[in-house]
């Protein structure tokens, strides 16, 4: 039990060390997965990616623990918009994104999944 938590704390902890390098917050440069990367995965690696990403959100929202009612975060925004969801799900969107826009395989998958999967579904109609 520890040794799995150890490993899903460590898979977490790169994840966020890659999703803080866009912003700059290291010094050295991390990959961050594109479109390109992503319509070059198969569907276990795109789960996976998920997988990661739900953690970090996941984690970063225990860490915070709840927000004073007048104020929102990033983390309560991702886990509203993304709760709708099945990984499953989520991969078909972010497929069907980059099948409809072959021109925007350089935009980050965490990009598209902000803005075209958890904010609209946050803020729908």
């Amino acid at each position: 039990m520890k040794r799995q938590r150890f490993v899903v704390l460590c898979a977490a902890f790169c994840l966020a060390a890659m999703l803080a390098g866009a912003s700059g917050a290291f010094a050295y440069k991390l990959p961050i997965v594109t479109g390109k990367d992503w319509t070059a995965s198969k569907q276990d690696q795109k789960l996976a990616f998920l997988l990661g990403a739900a953690t970090i959100i996941k984690i970063e929202h225990e860490v915070q623990g709840a927000a004073p009612p007048n104020e929102k975060t990033l983390v309560d925004t991702w886990i509203k918009g993304l709760s709708p969801f099945t990984l499953t799900t989520l991969v078909q969107k972010l497929d069907a994104y980059y099948k409809a826009n072959p021109d925007k395989l350089d935009r980050p998958v965490i990009a598209v999944m902000w803005t075209e999967i958890a904010l609209p579904a946050v803020y729908k109609d």
